[in-house]
């Protein structure tokens, strides 16, 4: 972009893109175990104080290490504030299905009931797996919305509270989240990630 918005890559390996070009996007292989393997990459939390925006990426995911789910991409702390597109299955809170979540959580995220009001989502197809899926999270602070879409599709949206994006922390990655205002971390994908925007 020309901005130094640049990732740090830890543990990613570069591979082949969903147009078959060589070294055009990133693969994170090797999480394992509850916590994973710490296999992700850093990005640039830019997004502190919009008040509209898009996130999109191509996700190929291959697993997920621990049955609780793992984000594709995340901004801030899941106890606290956080923005995030995400593959989880809730079965900690009695939930033992598998959604994928669009998410802008202006409040307490361990709050089960808050984290439903503040996310767009829909049942984990495990069809998805292993194939490229484009996923685009839409937040506009202005009129009080957000929107998810899977392959240009619209598969929610929600108003909600938020009129700007406050994040307690700043933390921002591809494949990774925190929890516990940045004490842990979770690090559980394993896929392909590409064009991430």
């Amino acid at each position: 972009s020309g901005k130094g918005n640049n990732g740090t890559v830890n543990g990613a390996t570069l591979t082949t893109d969903r147009f078959g070009n060589m070294n055009s996007a990133y693969e994170i292989s090797g999480n394992s175990g509850t916590y994973g393997s710490n296999k992700f990459i850093q990005i640039p939390c830019i997004i502190n104080g919009y008040n509209k925006l898009s996130i999109s990426l191509w996700v190929k995911e291959n697993n997920i290490s621990y049955e609780h789910g793992e984000a594709y991409i995340w901004f801030g702390d899941h106890s606290n504030r956080y923005v995030g597109i995400a593959h989880f299955n809730f079965v900690y809170k009695g939930d033992d299905n598998d959604y994928l979540l669009f998410m802008v959580m202006g409040s307490d995220g361990s709050n089960p009931s808050a984290e439903k009001d503040h996310s767009v989502f829909t049942t984990y197809d495990n069809s998805w797996r292993s194939t490229f899926q484009h996923y685009v999270l839409v937040y506009d602070g202005i009129n009080g919305s957000i929107k998810g879409f899977r392959n240009g599709i619209l598969i929610g949206s929600k108003q909600i509270s938020e009129s700007s994006i406050t994040l307690n922390y700043t933390y921002a990655a591809l494949g990774k989240h925190w929890w516990t205002s940045g004490n842990s971390s979770y690090t559980r994908f394993n896929g392909v990630m590409d064009d991430v925007r």
